[in-house]
C-alpha cells in the first residue's frame, strides 16, 4: 500500500466518480478506480480513459491506497467506508451523508479510530468560491447576527427520476447540503422549534413536504428556515451582519444589500474554481489532499456529521411540531 497523498483510490464510479476524476486530474493524482459491476467500470474507463477494477474494495484489497474517495451509491457508502478502513485506507472522503442513519455512523467511528484513520464527509457547498467570499465579508464585518435559510426540494424534477435509494431520502441525501451549509455559516443549532406538514405527499417521500423552524445557534445567531416541496422555490441562504445582507441564491453566487439600500448587487468573487469542473468540488478536494494552502480546512468530521444527524431528525420530524 502507498503512503503517497497523491494516489487515490476511489471506489463507486458512477456519474459524480466522473467528476472527481476530473478534478484529481487536475491536481496531478494518480486514480486507482474500482468498481463493482463490470458495465460500471467499463462505461467508467471508457469515459475517463482510466482503467478500473471489478468487484469492490474486498476483491482489490491490495489495489487500495492510504488516500481513498468514496463516490458510490447513498446505500453503499457505510459499507465501502468500513471496507477501506479495514483494508488499511487512512484518510478517507466520503460523498453525503456518509450513511443513511447515525448509527452506522458510529460504526464507522468505532473502525476508524481503532485503525487511526481520518474519515470525512463531503459536502462541497461549504468549498464553492461564494461561501469562502461570505465567510471573508462576514467576518470583516463583526459576524452574522441572524440568518434564513430554505431547502425547498423541486418534486416535479425528482418524480421524473428513477426510483432508487437516493431519491426515497431526498432529505438526507439532498437537501442537508443546504442546512448544513447555512449551520456551517451560522453555527451549530442550540435551541430550536421545528414544524412540519404534508406527509406521504410523494411516493417517494413518506416524511413531510413543509417545513418551518427557527431558534438560535451556539454561535447567538437567530435563524429560521422554510422549505415546501409542494409548491415553487429553491435552495438559498442569507446571513445577515450590522452592515448587510447576503445572499447565497443560487449558492453558487453572492448577492449583498447594503443597510439603508434596497439595492441587491453581486459580488465579484475573488476565490475561482477552473471553470470545466463542479463548482466547489475543486477546493475541497485540495483541501482534502492538502494541496490548497488558501483554503481553511472546513471538511465535515464524522464527529461533526453525527452531531448534525440528531437536527437532521429533528428538522425532518414527521409530527406536527417539536420544541428542543
Amino acid at each position: 500500500m502507498s503512503n503517497n497523498l497523491n494516489k487515490v483510490t476511489l471506489v463507486g464510479l458512477g456519474a459524480i466518480a466522473l467528476e472527481y476524476t476530473k478534478v484529481l486530474k487536475s491536481l496531478n493524482s494518480e486514480i486507482t478506480a474500482i468498481g463493482r459491476s463490470e458495465s460500471s467500470c467499463e462505461k467508467f474507463t471508457k469515459d475517463t480513459d482510466i482503467k478500473s477494477f471489478v468487484g469492490g474494495v474486498l476483491k482489490n484489497k491490495e489495489l487500495i491506497s492510504d488516500t481513498a474517495i468514496v463516490s458510490a451509491s447513498v446505500e453503499s457508502l457505510a459499507e465501502i467506508t468500513m471496507q477501506l478502513i479495514e483494508s488499511g485506507a487512512k484518510k478517507i472522503l466520503v460523498e453525503k451523508p456518509g450513511a443513511l442513519n447515525a448509527e452506522d455512523l458510529i460504526k464507522i467511528k468505532t473502525l476508524a479510530e481503532k485503525a487511526n484513520s481520518q474519515v470525512y464527509i463531503a459536502y462541497n457547498r461549504r468549498f464553492l468560491p461564494s461561501t469562502l467570499e461570505l465567510i471573508k465579508k462576514v467576518k470583516a464585518e463583526g459576524g452574522a447576527q441572524t440568518g434564513f435559510f430554505e431547502f425547498t426540494e423541486w418534486s416535479h424534477v425528482i418524480d421524473k427520476l428513477p426510483d432508487s435509494p437516493a431519491k426515497q431520502t431526498t432529505f438526507l441525501s439532498n437537501s442537508t447540503h443546504i442546512i448544513d451549509l447555512a449551520f456551517f455559516l451560522m453555527g451549530a443549532p442550540k435551541e430550536y422549534s421545528t414544524y412540519t406538514t404534508g406527509e406521504n405527499k410523494f411516493t417517494w417521500n413518506k416524511g413531510p413536504s413543509q417545513f418551518v423552524g427557527s431558534g438560535i445557534t451556539k454561535n447567538d445567531v437567530l435563524f429560521c428556515y422554510h422549505a415546501n416541496w409542494t409548491s415553487a422555490g429553491r435552495w438559498g441562504v442569507e446571513v445577515l451582519t450590522k452592515e448587510s445582507r447576503y445572499i447565497l441564491r443560487p449558492v453558487e453566487k453572492l448577492f449583498r444589500q447594503p443597510v439603508g439600500s434596497i439595492k441587491i448587487e453581486e459580488i465579484t468573487l475573488s476565490n475561482t474554481e477552473p471553470a470545466d469542473l463542479k463548482p466547489g468540488l475543486y477546493n475541497q478536494v485540495s483541501q482534502f489532499l492538502n494541496t490548497h494552502e488558501n483554503t481553511e480546512n472546513y471538511l465535515v468530521t464524522l464527529n461533526e456529521q453525527i452531531e448534525m444527524y440528531k437536527h437532521y431528525n429533528k428538522i425532518n420530524f414527521s409530527n406536527a411540531h417539536e420544541k428542543r
